[in-house]
């Protein structure tokens, strides 16, 4: 793999968080999840948790995710 990534789905009152993708990177204005690429030596959890504190500024509690899977694309 050329790089790993993590992502999550943020529920809270049967609702899912999505954010919008700045108009300056790849995928322009596309809708997705929180997340983004790992750094090195760190563990999934930990960087959604890194990732969706800088995108949105809020903070997750790692105690309160579950890792569901993974996949290669």
């Amino acid at each position: 793999p050329k790089a790993k990534v993590a992502t999550c789905w943020c529920e809270w009152q049967g609702r899912i968080l999505m954010l919008q993708t700045s108009k300056k990177k790849y995928g322009a204005g596309c809708w997705g999840p929180p997340g983004g690429k790992l750094n090195f030596g760190e563990e999934p959890i930990d960087a959604i948790v890194r990732e969706t504190q800088e995108e949105t500024g809020i903070c997750l509690d790692p105690q309160q995710l579950e890792t569901i899977g993974g996949y290669y694309m």
